[in-house]
C-alpha cells in the first residue's frame, strides 16, 4: 500500500492524498485499487485499510459446496419463477437422473469431460436430455453467483442422444377409438354419461391437435 499527494485547487491545502494497492480478486487475477481526494494522509490510510480488508474477504471463496447442497439453495430460489409443472419436473430429473450421481460431489470438482461422458452414455430421447442439461446448466449457472466456481463447465457440453422415431409411442385411430370404446363399456357408478362423454372429448381434442395435458385442461367450453 501506497500513497501519493497530488495538487487540488478546491482542496484548502492545495493537495489531496490519494491511496492505492494490489489485490487478488476472487477469480486470482491480480487487481489495483485507487482513490484519491482525502484531505489528510491518516484520512487515506485509514480508508486503504480497511477497503484492503473488505476486498480481501470478498476474495476469498465460499467453502466447497456440494451439488445437493446446492440444489436445494437453488430450489427455494425457483419457487416464484417457475410454474408448478416446470418445478416438479426440475425435480424429478434431479432426484432420478443427477442425484445419485452428482448429488455427493463439490461441484468446483465437477469437469467437462466427466460431464460430456456422462451425457454421452444416456439411452434417452433428445428432448429429455436437453432437459437433464437445462437443469445442470441452470445449477452450475447459480454456483457461479454464488462464487462457489468461476467456471460453468455445462457451456461446453454436446448432447448427441438419439432422437426417437416421431412415429414412436403414438397412438393411431384405431387405438384412439378402442379406448373409447372401453370408456364407453366401463360399468364403473362414478362414470356417468357426461364423465364418459367428456374423457372421449378430451382424447380426441389431444389426438387431432397435439395440445398437451395443461393446455387442453385450460380450454374454455366457449
Amino acid at each position: 500500500m501506497y500513497y501519493e499527494k497530488r495538487p487540488s485547487k478546491k482542496a484548502k491545502k492545495g493537495y489531496t492524498w490519494c491511496v492505492k494497492f494490489y489485490y487478488i480478486d476472487q477469480a486470482g487475477f491480480k487487481r489495483r485499487y485507487s482513490k484519491s481526494g482525502f484531505e489528510t494522509k491518516a484520512a487515506a490510510q485509514a480508508h486503504g485499510i480497511q477497503k484492503q480488508k473488505e476486498l480481501q474477504e470478498y476474495a476469498q471463496l465460499p467453502e466447497d459446496k456440494t451439488v445437493a447442497r446446492l440444489w436445494e439453495e437453488w430450489k427455494k430460489t425457483l419457487v416464484f419463477e417457475l410454474a408448478p409443472g416446470t418445478m416438479s419436473n426440475y425435480e424429478q430429473i434431479y432426484r432420478v437422473h443427477l442425484s445419485k450421481r452428482f448429488g455427493n460431489r463439490k461441484i468446483n470438482t465437477i469437469t467437462y469431460s466427466e460431464l460430456q461422458e456422462y451425457f454421452d452414455g444416456l439411452d434417452l430421447s433428445l428432448g429429455y436430455v436437453k432437459n437433464i442439461k437445462a437443469v445442470l446448466s441452470h445449477l452450475f449457472l447459480y454456483a457461479m453467483k454464488d462464487g462457489s466456481m468461476t467456471h460453468n463447465p455445462m457451456n461446453d457440453v454436446t448432447v448427441h442422444a438419439k432422437k426417437k422415431s416421431a412415429s414412436e409411442g403414438t397412438l393411431s385411430l384405431s387405438d384412439l377409438e378402442a379406448i373409447c370404446e372401453a370408456i364407453d363399456n366401463n360399468n364403473n357408478s362414478r362414470m356417468s354419461l357426461q364423465r364418459k362423454a367428456m374423457l372421449k372429448i378430451f382424447l380426441y381434442i389431444g389426438y387431432y391437435t397435439g395440445l398437451r395435458i395443461g393446455e387442453i385442461l385450460a380450454l374454455q367450453k366457449s
